[in-house]
């Protein structure tokens, strides 16, 4: 919700920010962390099938521990990806695009 510029504002000043933040919130990257944890990522790439568990501090692929997804990513196809993008969560693909 915006709130209004009181009419003693001049114009051309720019307006407050606080005036003009919405009163909801992103989730900070600590809450996103904690809101993914036991997510299972599942994928295929070239006949083989990419399952990743994500945790609070990271991701879980064949029983080894990655910090991100983009590193399971570059892990399967041998190039950069983002992580985020290659398992369907950015871009082309993903939920609601």
């Amino acid at each position: 919700m915006l709130k209004w510029i009181s009419s003693s504002t001049k114009p051309g000043r720019r307006t407050p920010r606080a005036a003009t933040q919405p009163t909801t919130r992103w989730l900070s990257r600590r809450e996103q962390d904690l809101d993914r944890a036991d997510t299972r990522f599942v994928r295929s790439w070239n006949g083989r099938t990419v399952s990743v568990e994500a945790q609070t501090d990271g991701f879980v692929f064949e029983d080894r521990y990655y910090q991100s997804l983009s590193a399971i990513a570059r892990e399967v196809t041998g190039t950069n990806w983002s992580g985020p993008r290659f398992f369907g969560l950015r871009g082309e693909g993903a939920r609601g695009k």
